[in-house]
């Protein structure tokens, strides 16, 4: 729903919720974020996502794909 109303703003959040289990629907928003010309975003996307999981390596491979850079580390006290 955020992709197709173009709610960027809430890719983040839905990133979180996901997780790193569902791979597609991450991989969708960061790149259609990245279309938009928001490769910050997309990095966000990966960082939110990266929690424990099956597809943890793979999103983390994507997230350097896609943008050049991995996923942001944790930073104290949330991401």
């Amino acid at each position: 729903m955020h992709i197709a109303a173009g709610r960027l703003t809430g890719f983040v959040p839905v990133a979180a919720q996901l997780g790193s289990d569902h791979w597609m629907p991450i991989v969708a928003l960061a790149q259609a974020a990245i279309k938009r010309g928001r490769r910050d975003i997309a990095c966000d996307v990966f960082t939110a996502a990266d929690q424990p999981g099956q597809q943890r390596d793979y999103l983390r491979q994507r997230c350097i794909e896609l943008t050049g850079a991995p996923p942001a580390p944790l930073r104290p006290g949330g991401r």
